[in-house]
């Protein structure tokens, strides 16, 4: 079974994600929607690959990488 899962983050991020980053950069809202419709793949597939290497702990190591949040990482590991 295929599970889409574009449409339901699209449909998270519509309208008002998108409308605030276009405020927030000062760029047109239609211009916003187009780049962010086309990272949303790009973003999940990327998330599906670490997953798939190192399974979920490589994925949230790496997404509290990004954050900066490193003691989330020591207690979901079990490292200190």
């Amino acid at each position: 079974m295929t599970t889409n899962l574009v449409s339901p983050v699209m449909r998270i991020l519509m309208p008002g994600v998108i409308g605030r980053t276009a405020d927030a950069c000062g760029s047109k809202r239609n211009e916003i929607q187009f780049a962010i419709s086309n990272a949303v793949p790009a973003l999940l597939v990327a998330f599906n690959n670490v997953a798939v290497v190192g399974g979920s702990v490589a994925l949230f190591a790496s997404i509290l990488q990004q954050s900066g949040n490193t003691s989330g990482q020591a207690a979901f590991s079990g490292e200190e």
